[in-house]
């Protein structure tokens, strides 16, 4: 997408940010729980380890993601 247009830069930037802040919370003893859910909410098709957060990523952007269908007032809660 930033080969398509340079705003779409700072998005990118604070998603990559996001994911990577969240990927080191959940590898923390605090974010353990907050990684079972997300496993089971993948029903297990996911690995944060081998994937970096490229696969929160995916879960947080895309259209018919995860966090994508979530409703606003479910997102708070999540968050």
């Amino acid at each position: 997408m930033l080969e398509f247009h340079p705003d779409y830069r700072k998005y990118y930037e604070n998603i990559h940010t996001c994911c990577m802040m969240l990927k080191d919370y959940m590898s923390s003893d605090d974010g353990q729980e907050l990684r079972l859910l997300l496993q089971d909410a993948f029903d297990g098709y996911c690995d944060f380890e081998s994937s970096s957060y490229g696969e929160l990523e995916i879960a947080a952007s895309f259209q018919g993601s995860v966090y994508a269908l979530l409703q606003p007032e479910d997102k708070k809660q999540f968050l």
